[in-house]
């Protein structure tokens, strides 16, 4: 019974962890945020890709990241960038939240409200306590 227990144990604590987003990379689409996915469906419109694995490789638009080979940046031009963008600010003012107000992106903290990040990217919002606040939580997975 034992066996059986400890078996299904670690079974769910593998599916719950494998859940997280935490461990998704920022992508950022000529200097706004988008996912891996948005990237995966637009393939044709993509001229190049790069993956910043240090601070010293980081634009001056990202300097408030720091990055590493655990959770890189990764920077991506586009042919055409017809894509609608959205300040996180207005998105935080949408939600009836202030401006500055932190928001959790695909599990990620940022502060820099002033950044874009492409709408098409974005696959459900919500308001969630994170540490005792109140935040916006964008996810880009489905």
């Amino acid at each position: 019974m034992k066996k059986i227990l400890f078996t299904l144990f670690l079974a769910v604590s593998g599916l719950a962890l494998s859940q997280t987003t935490a461990n998704q990379k920022l992508v950022f689409v000529d200097g706004a945020l988008a996912s891996q996915n948005f990237i995966n469906k637009n393939k044709k419109n993509v001229q190049s890709t790069t993956i910043i694995t240090n601070n010293n490789q980081l634009p001056s638009t990202l300097n408030s990241f720091t990055v590493n080979a655990q959770s890189p940046i990764i920077n991506v031009q586009v042919k055409d960038n017809f894509y609608d963008k959205i300040t996180l600010a207005s998105l935080n003012e949408q939600n009836e939240l202030a401006a500055d107000n932190p928001v959790l992106f695909d599990g990620r903290l940022l502060t820099n409200t002033k950044l874009k990040v492409i709408h098409n990217a974005i696959r459900q919002t919500s308001v969630i306590l994170h540490e005792g606040k109140k935040v916006l939580s964008i996810s880009t997975a489905l």
